[in-house]
């Protein structure tokens, strides 16, 4: 029954997805927040979509601190940042897509502060992509990051 709950949840999800973009097409294009080019594909112009996936299925296989998620440059196991002083204590794993820089930074802001909630299905399909390939199946629970510490 949970099953057909899941699929009939994506199914929604999907169409859902295709009528935001088909009005936007249809009444007025917006900017890109990636790039900011005029876009009728919501909120993300079709080609920072694609290079999105691509840069977030690269970025996956990538090693990483074994604490704080950081990709690593040229350190084994624990990043420079976490030698110094640890900040993570309670949890198994922290993983991140992207950086928190720049592009990413902006595209999280929008997402959680602003509530640009048209930016959830392709971050959705971001996480689901690189939950995949780093985890596999061995992925038992997924919890976001506050947007502040209290």
């Amino acid at each position: 029954m949970t099953n057909v709950i899941i699929k009939f949840s994506r199914f929604t999800f999907i169409i859902k997805d295709y009528l935001r973009l088909l009005l936007n097409w249809a009444f007025g294009s917006g900017c890109c927040i990636v790039c900011g080019k005029e876009t009728v594909y919501g909120d993300i112009c079709k080609k920072c979509r694609q290079e999105l996936l691509l840069k977030a299925k690269e970025t996956s296989s990538l090693e990483r601190c074994s604490v704080c998620g950081k990709i690593l440059l040229s350190e084994n196991n624990i990043c420079m940042d976490c030698r110094k002083e640890r900040i993570i204590f309670s949890c198994d794993k922290v993983f991140s897509i992207f950086p928190y820089r720049l592009w990413a930074k902006n595209l999280m802001f929008q997402w959680k502060m602003l509530e640009r909630r048209g930016l959830s299905p392709f971050i959705a399909m971001l996480c689901s992509n690189s939950i995949k390939t780093q985890f596999g199946t061995e992925c038992h629970f997924i919890v976001p990051v506050p947007p502040r510490n209290g």
